[in-house]
């Protein structure tokens, strides 16, 4: 025989236990999916944060080999420099 809800005996608790157990379930599967998440993130942020690195450091490299540069060959340096700067004048003045 099947119980039912104006049964006066029945208390629900099999549809209580399937509910939490619904509950728990999805509960664990979010719980999953959000670790996913900021594992995944954890790892962008890493890899930013070494390639960031590796852009200063390139950075920086080349800052040194231009100092280099214009220690050994001062003169041209600012040739080179006279140049450009005209260069880039010509470049973006306005016609009259």
């Amino acid at each position: 025989m099947q119980t039912t809800i104006s049964d006066p005996g029945y208390t629900g608790a099999g549809s209580a236990d399937k509910a939490t157990a619904g509950i728990e379930r999805l509960s664990s599967t979010a719980h999953h999916a959000v670790d996913r998440a900021a594992e995944s993130a954890s790892q962008a942020a890493q890899q930013l944060a070494d390639q960031g690195q590796r852009l200063m450091t390139t950075g920086d490299h080349w800052a040194e080999m231009t100092r280099d540069c214009v220690r050994r060959h001062p003169i041209a340096s600012v040739g080179v420099a006279v140049g450009a700067g005209l260069l880039l004048s010509l470049i973006t003045r306005r016609p009259r």
